[in-house]
């Protein structure tokens, strides 16, 4: 699910009016109407979102370029308020404007992160994960320590996996603060920024023991499920 990201970038393209060497390019990719405003386009091969349409402007997706510095420059970030906390704008540059809306020209207000974040859930031992139209989804279940027991027939242990390396059963790499959580990445590498079509892919390393279809736990994880489709980049891969 490539657009589950904690930051997306996007450049708008001129002219609002597309040229058709445009409209044949969009023709190669598989569209997705988000709403009647919106439409994302992407590759129906490996599933990169390249470009977006909104209100019939273009926009291209940054992680899909090969080249930032003198072609693009961030100027601001927009659906803040959606994050709850703020989000991965906590980390970029203070003097950027933080937009409640992409095409309406108001700031968040000083204060709002404070004063309007609340928990819109109550505590649960799963979390709910899932794509746009929820044709994907599935829940996470809190770090379990049966993920690294070597009796437990799902544990990661039996997977073959020569690139995954040595670990200890007692202190598995994947679990951390004390088991509590699960261990994540930020991945700046070419092939995780072009099937994301997002500058910086973040990771969760979740095995599948704590991964199920149903919100009880009762649906074992499958590889493919839903609308979920899978692509090879490699060989070890998908």
């Amino acid at each position: 699910m490539s657009a589950q990201q904690l930051l997306r970038n996007q450049t708008p393209q001129p002219p609002p009016n597309m040229s058709d060497a445009q409209e044949q390019s969009l023709s190669k990719l598989k569209a997705s109407e988000w709403s009647s405003r919106r439409t994302t386009y992407f590759c129906d091969t490996c599933g990169s979102t390249v470009i977006g349409k909104l209100d019939g402007q273009l926009w291209i997706y940054t992680g899909a370029l090969d080249q930032l510095e003198g072609v693009v420059q961030i100027q601001r970030q927009i659906f803040v308020k959606d994050t709850l906390d703020g989000g991965f704008s906590n980390w970029l540059k203070e003097d950027l404007p933080i937009k409640t809306h992409a095409t309406l020209d108001n700031d968040l207000p000083a204060g709002w992160l404070e004063k309007n974040y609340q928990s819109t859930s109550k505590a649960s031992d799963r979390l709910h994960a899932h794509c746009l139209c929820k044709g994907v989804e599935f829940w996470i279940a809190r770090p379990l320590a049966s993920s690294a027991d070597p009796s437990n027939p799902r544990c990661d242990l039996h997977w073959e996996n020569p690139e995954r390396g040595d670990y200890d059963p007692k202190d598995p790499w994947w679990l951390k603060a004390d088991r509590t959580k699960f261990h994540t990445v930020v991945c700046a590498c070419d092939s995780c920024r072009l099937a994301a079509s997002c500058d910086f892919v973040q990771w969760a390393y979740v095995p599948t023991t704590d991964i199920s279809l149903s919100a009880d736990g009762s649906v074992p994880f499958s590889h493919i499920f839903g609308t979920l489709k899978g692509y090879g980049s490699c060989k070890r891969v998908v």
